[in-house]
């Protein structure tokens, strides 16, 4: 049985409005009628009449998303886009840059996820990573890639708690070897540079994410987001902090 879609957003008379008890709508991405639920158990919502989900790509929305959602003015959520040959969805939050976060709650495939990254161009991921903490370990910290001192250094991670080995980018060349290097050689640059990327453990990872092409940011919970990234194009999979403070603040919220 199809999942009844979850929607903040249905048009009465034309117009986006929140669901109020008793009210029927339009969904503003199908035209098909909608149904106000107002109810003390569930969150309100608007649902189709008939349970259906219009949009393929609607991951239905859970409190998490309404949260996240509600950081941004009505006016950028849950907006639908078209593209030059007539396809359209539903994009989660779009900002008047053309950007578009997305906020995924549930699991996805490889597939989809390759088809709404090319659909939606610039647009951030911003993942309920709640189920996947009990799996992850922070590892080595480890110094800003962007600092001078790092322009020809790669690094890889060893699952340590405090060491990772690094090699000279310069020394890569076909068929010979390359002299590889201890952390604890560079351990007063990590101090002074560090600005939150640590290598982590990730048992089971959830391969999707590590193949995304848009920014990556996994939602622990306690106001820290962790972007999955790489150190650089010669070196292994990190992750950074970044205060979500912070994060709502670059990308225009409002509350």
């Amino acid at each position: 049985m199809q999942q009844e879609a979850r929607m903040k957003f249905s048009l009465v008379d034309g117009v986006r409005q929140e669901p109020s008890p008793k009210v029927k709508g339009l969904c503003q991405f199908c035209g098909k009628p909608t149904l106000s639920k107002c109810g003390t158990k569930v969150r309100w919502h608007w649902a189709h009449a008939r349970k259906d989900s219009c949009d393929p790509w609607w991951d239905n929305e859970s409190q998490w998303h309404r949260d996240w959602k509600n950081h941004w003015a009505n006016d950028y959520q849950e907006i639908v886009n078209f593209d030059e040959v007539g396809e359209k969805h539903i994009a989660d939050v779009k900002l008047p840059n053309g950007m578009v976060l997305e906020f995924q709650n549930s699991p996805m495939s490889h597939k989809e996820l390759q088809s709404r990254e090319q659909f939606y161009g610039d647009m951030i991921w911003v993942v309920n990573g709640r189920n996947l903490a009990k799996n992850m370990k922070l590892r080595a910290a480890l110094p800003d890639p962007n600092h001078v001192s790092m322009v020809d250094i790669g690094v890889r991670n060893i699952n340590h708690k405090t060491h990772f080995i690094y090699f000279h980018i310069s020394e890569c060349q076909p068929d010979e070897l390359i002299e590889i290097h201890s952390s604890d050689k560079i351990e007063s640059l990590i101090k002074d540079t560090h600005v939150g990327h640590f290598f982590y453990e990730w048992k089971r990872p959830k391969q999707v994410w590590l193949n995304a092409k848009k920014p990556v940011y996994l939602d622990f919970g306690k106001g820290i987001l962790w972007q999955l990234k790489r150190f650089n194009e010669f070196s292994s999979f990190c992750i950074q902090a970044h205060r979500k403070e912070e994060f709502l603040r670059r990308y225009g919220a409002v509350a």
